[in-house]
């Protein structure tokens, strides 16, 4: 590059047009030589070794063979990361195909998969002291169903007794208990414990209210001994019920959050059957029936469009008889309802509460029900209602 640069300069002196001429000669000859540059640099690169005889680059030649080697530098890095990435789009491709039929052949997995209660969240909390989540007033204590399941329970004071119980004692909160303060039994979803904390939210809210809470632990969740199942949560829940009427306590609603709100319609059914219903009965986020869940359930939807995703996951939750079919059972509830939902519930979508509600509708009722809607705006999503600043006023 510098002869020719140093040809130009000796040729600068000469007339316009032998200059030009010089000029359109040497960029000629530039392109030329750049051919032959590039192609003589990206064989000696591409062999790994030194070229037959010293190779002259020019400026712009020199530039793109250097950043020809630092790419070629990198190549082993490039080729790790491109390895990974192969390898995880096939782990993913196998698991998307394979993940249905491990459901499908192993019922287990299904049954883990609806009830969660293996996950625990917030973790290391000790159940026996809901003072340290800031529940003054609140007894820990333990009901023991069969011989082999035993349930961890919470008594929740209204506020204005709170200061009334000291300590953990029983016979002061079971005097309190059978007063005239209105009691709520709560039934929550899956995953985690009575401990949760949009769940803790809710029972301070509640008690401010001037309501007794009775959260407990279905059977494999928290610190209640068992493995979960639909009918085995179901009779935890009537279990808990019939406790609470052993200790004088007449005027009890049930309240059910999400899967918790399955499992509260069709203990309400059992419980009416059995002519002892609650007074009323209170579905936050609540589902039509579970496959339809399943089929809204944001970790589901890239399987549905699956053509086995019916026979490899419907069939599985019919083989752990679960159903928690809502839309056939709340047709048997002659109590009052009062549905919650949000509209930006991402879990269980606001389409799914509003077709409960709309079978609801359909039966002849001599009691209301209500459906309430939070609208999108305010961000309370699927776990957030109690935040509601109008909920004391909806709930009264």
């Amino acid at each position: 590059m510098k002869t020719t640069n140093c040809t130009r300069r000796r040729q600068s002196g000469g007339d316009a047009n032998n200059s030009e001429s010089v000029n359109d000669h040497n960029t000629d000859t530039m392109n030329d030589g750049n051919q032959h540059w590039y192609g003589e640099a990206f064989a000696a690169l591409h062999n790994h070794g030194e070229p037959a005889e010293p190779i002259h680059f020019p400026a712009s030649v020199a530039e793109t063979a250097e950043h020809l080697v630092e790419t070629l530098t990198l190549r082993p890095h490039n080729q790790y990361v491109m390895a990974c990435l192969k390898a995880s789009g096939l782990l993913l491709a196998f698991l998307y195909f394979m993940l249905p039929l491990l459901i499908r052949f192993n019922p287990w997995v299904m049954r883990e998969l609806t009830f969660l209660n293996r996950v625990s969240w917030p973790p290391f909390i000790d159940l026996n002291n809901p003072c340290d989540l800031g529940l003054e007033g609140t007894r820990s204590f333990r009901l023991d169903m069969t011989s082999d399941i035993s349930l961890g329970v919470w008594h929740v004071l209204p506020s204005d007794e709170a200061t009334t119980a000291t300590g953990d004692n029983a016979d002061t909160f079971t005097r309190l208990l059978s007063g005239s303060h209105k009691v709520i039994l709560y039934l929550h979803g899956n995953a985690g414990s009575r401990a949760g904390w949009h769940r803790v939210q809710l029972y301070k809210v509640l008690a401010a209210l001037g309501y007794h809470v009775i959260a407990f632990d279905y059977r494999g969740y928290g610190d209640s001994s068992g493995t979960p199942s639909e009918d085995g949560v179901c009779e935890d829940s009537v279990s808990v019920y019939k406790w609470l009427r052993q200790q004088g306590v007449s005027d009890i609603y049930i309240w059910g959050h999400s899967l918790g709100s399955g499992i509260a319609v069709k203990v309400t059914k059992i419980l009416c059957e059995m002519s002892i219903p609650p007074k009323g009965l209170i579905l936050e986020s609540a589902f039509s029936n579970v496959i339809d869940a399943v089929y809204s359930y944001p970790f589901a939807r890239p399987f549905v469009m699956m053509p086995w995703f019916s026979w490899a996951i419907v069939e599985s939750i019919k083989q752990n008889n679960i159903s928690f079919s809502s839309d056939t059972s709340i047709s048997s509830i002659p109590i009052p309802i009062l549905m919650l939902h949000a509209k930006d519930d991402r879990t269980v979508p606001y389409v799914l509460g509003q077709k409960l509600y709309a079978v609801a509708q359909l039966t002849e009722r001599k009691t209301r029900i209500k459906f309430v809607t939070f609208e999108e705006n305010h961000g309370y999503g699927h776990k957030h209602i109690h935040k509601a600043p109008e909920l004391p006023h909806v709930l009264r």
